[in-house]
């Protein structure tokens, strides 16, 4: 595993600058992330909503909100429909760590 440098937050890149850290997994996976830091309230002591926490995570990875159709929950239950379980995923950082 890679290991983390230290930095000081004088050094985090700041607004003005791009971020060039792009989600390249499964856009179904970085929900359920964004899903299980909502319900275990791991964000802003549980204080935050989906939404926000969903805008802030878009805005990271410099995306836009995606369109009226293509909701959270759709997004869910499309791939559950094609046999995309949480398990997979699960499994899948699992092995990684």
């Amino acid at each position: 595993m890679e290991a983390v440098k230290d930095i000081s937050l004088g050094s985090a890149p700041g607004k003005s600058q791009k971020n060039e850290i792009r989600w390249t997994g499964k856009r179904v996976d970085r929900i359920k992330i964004i899903y299980a830091a909502y319900h275990s309230k791991q964000i802003n002591d549980g204080t935050v909503s989906i939404t926000e926490i969903c805008l802030g995570v878009l805005e990271f990875f410099s995306e836009k909100f995606p369109e009226k159709d293509n909701t959270l929950s759709s997004v869910i239950s499309s791939a559950k429909k094609n046999g995309h379980t949480h398990f997979k995923f699960l499994e899948s950082l699992k092995i990684g760590f």
